[in-house]
């Protein structure tokens, strides 16, 4: 490695979305957890051949173009299992689900419990749908899925990528082109902890043989509670009294890149955004139900049309 690489100069402001990693042809780059448990890039001297690649797919370094909203809804699936089982409305299953009846492929984010616990990128050829759907507020190991993606694409299947909003943005960025066959979805985004401070935080609790860490269960209805199951029964806590929780509702833990994100303005990457939609209690508060309610924002004429496609199929509520 002979010159000295702009990825390794943006310091805080990365977002650790993975997009370097998957671009470097010879592996050269890793992403580590620093200190606080943050993905941050490292290169190998050794294996770099000084391509510039990992520069190009970086969306901190390349400047890109974003979309903006077009249109919102807000509704409901009216599976009520599903509904049950989602975070809010039910939404991203409904999307998700249109993709695949054509033999497309979902990636998304899901627990890893084998071992090290980490939260990780799949697609359902890996793991259940179930397993992708829900909010897990943590940041997520993308690994190599974006190198998968590309061979899904080329090979022509349909793909579904949901991910924070930095993720969408990595992914796009890597790919460095538009696909018919991809549809992005993000989500209106807290912030992301570290997946280490979650495990710190779950070996305070003393907690082990854990299968399953779900931070939405609507055990009060709608809202937020800790459920986390292990060997000897499930531990259930309300957000305040947990301290992960806690720190993270109030920006404590998250990682210092959230705090310059380049979307919190409504410039998006993705086709959808997904959001609870706790705007409800202002707008039509007669429509309020516990159940939980999602918003639905399209960014592109693509993300409109699956919205469409799934209004049409008559599985949800959806209104303007």
């Amino acid at each position: 490695m002979n010159k000295m690489h702009k990825i390794l100069n943006i310091g805080t402001a990365c977002t650790g979305c993975f997009s370097c990693s998957n671009a470097c042809s010879k592996n050269a780059i890793t992403l580590p957890e620093n200190n606080e448990g943050f993905y941050y890039p490292v290169i190998d001297a050794e294996k770099c051949i000084d391509c510039g690649l990992c520069d190009k797919a970086c969306p901190r370094v390349e400047k890109k173009e974003y979309y903006t909203m077009q249109k919102a809804y807000y509704g409901w699936i009216k599976d009520q299992c599903v509904r049950k089982d989602s975070s809010s409305g039910g939404i991203f299953n409904l999307l998700s689900t249109e993709i695949l009846k054509d033999n497309g492929l979902v990636y998304g984010a899901s627990f890893n419990y084998d071992g090290k616990i980490r939260l990780e990128c799949h697609s359902t050829e890996e793991v259940s749908m179930q397993e992708l759907q829900r909010s897990k507020y943590v940041q997520s190991h993308i690994g190599y899925a974006y190198r998968k993606i590309k061979k899904d694409l080329t090979a022509g299947r349909q793909v579904l990528f949901c991910g924070t909003p930095c993720q969408v943005d990595g992914l796009k960025s890597f790919l460095r082109k538009e696909y018919d066959n991809l549809i992005t979805v993000d989500f209106v985004c807290h912030g992301v902890p570290s997946m280490s401070l979650l495990r710190e935080h779950l070996a305070y609790l003393g907690l082990k043989d854990i299968t399953d860490i779900n931070f939405r269960p609507k055990n009060r209805t709608w809202v937020d509670d800790l459920n986390i199951t292990h060997k000897k029964g499930i531990r259930n806590t309300p957000w305040v009294m947990d301290e992960y929780f806690y720190t993270f509702q109030k920006y404590r833990s998250i990682r210092p890149s959230c705090f310059e994100c380049k979307h919190c303005n409504g410039k998006r990457a993705a086709d959808i955004t997904l959001a609870d939609f706790w705007g409800i209690y202002k707008y039509k508060p007669q429509e309020f139900d516990p159940k939980g309610i999602s918003l639905v924002i399209s960014n592109t004429a693509k993300g409109e049309q699956l919205i469409n496609s799934c209004i049409a199929n008559d599985k949800c509520n959806l209104k303007e």
